[in-house]
């Protein structure tokens, strides 16, 4: 063998060593973890951490091993790259888990920021659902929404708030209408365009917080919104129903479909009464109508009770 040969051999045997002797303690650091020998899994973990050698799943197993080691801030951060590492392989699942787990970690600190980690980990799980065909994607636009339609409610330029896979929108583009649909679901956005695209309509959609429409710059003349309203509980309605006016312009109108307070049981969205609607709408807006109506779904051939609103919002007095 050339002195070339021999050194190349003996730098490759140098590399494995070095390979294995960073690989050495996240072996040891798993098996700790597997007889919750949580401070011998945390100084393991960690020093294979500085080698970049951990999985997503060590980064959770690392937050474990420092949660159980009273080390609350390295808990946090491990779970929050864990979080992020999830994200960006597309595993919602199991990043909606992560982060329910760190909304958990920040509600004994900082409530705030938990209350955004709880948020974070909702959308996720919506996001998920669209893995298959969620219960409320029925693939066409609501029957109620249709007849709106027909019956040349829908002005203007539109908004179709939490627009899942983008049907209202679609079917306000099909009216010749501008059409806007947004949702927080990056998967129910890329559905949307997908749809608009396969049916040559001009219809953008976007991922967007309904919390911060007035962001979006511009102003809507009707606003369609079939299943989000319900699912906000009351301080959250009241900072969408904010976020709403400043989207729409003085007598524009906002479209509300939601279940009703018929709904049996209290499995899914919260039940929602008239008498809610009308003090939710009651400063700002005039709520024109409230009709029982039935919301479609994928799961039942009858529909679900539901209430239809046409509500306007009213120009501000003179001099306000």
């Amino acid at each position: 063998m050339t002195r070339e040969g021999e050194h190349g051999r003996e730098a490759a045997d140098h590399a494995g060593a070095v390979s294995r002797s960073e690989i050495e303690p996240l072996e040891a650091g798993r098996d700790a973890i597997t007889r919750r020998a949580w401070r011998d899994a945390f100084d393991l973990l960690t020093q294979a951490d500085a080698s970049g050698l951990l999985e997503p799943h060590d980064l959770e197993a690392l937050g474990e091993a420092a949660w159980w080691t009273g080390r609350l801030e390295d808990c946090i951060d491990a779970r929050q790259r864990a979080y992020s590492a999830y994200v960006e392989s597309g595993n919602s699942s199991r990043a909606a888990k992560v982060a329910l787990t760190v909304a958990k970690d920040y509600y004994a600190i900082r409530a705030s920021v938990g209350t955004s980690w709880l948020n974070r980990a909702d959308r996720l799980l919506f996001d998920a659902a669209y893995a298959g065909t969620p219960p409320w994607d029925i693939g066409r636009p609501q029957s109620a929404f249709l007849r709106l339609a027909e019956s040349g409610a829908l002005r203007g330029r539109v908004l179709d708030v939490g627009c899942g896979t983008g049907e209202h929108a679609l079917m306000a583009a099909a009216l010749g209408l501008e059409a806007t649909g947004i949702d927080a679901s990056r998967s129910a956005i890329a559905l949307a365009g997908r749809k608009a695209e396969d049916r040559g309509l001009a219809a953008r959609f976007m991922v967007w917080d309904a919390f911060d429409l007035p962001a979006l710059g511009v102003q809507f003349d009707t606003v369609l919104d079939s299943g989000l309203f319900h699912v906000f509980d009351n301080e959250d309605r009241a900072r969408y129903i904010r976020s709403l006016r400043a989207a729409v312009v003085p007598d524009g109108r906002y479209f509300l479909l939601c279940f009703s307070d018929q709904v049996p049981g209290d499995v899914g969205p919260r039940r929602v009464s008239e008498d809610e609607i009308r003090e939710s709408f009651s400063d700002g807006w005039e709520v024109l109508s409230i009709e029982g109506t039935t919301m479609d779904a994928n799961f039942t051939p009858t529909g679900i009770p539901a209430w239809l609103s046409a509500i306007v919002r009213t120009a501000p007095a003179e001099g306000g």
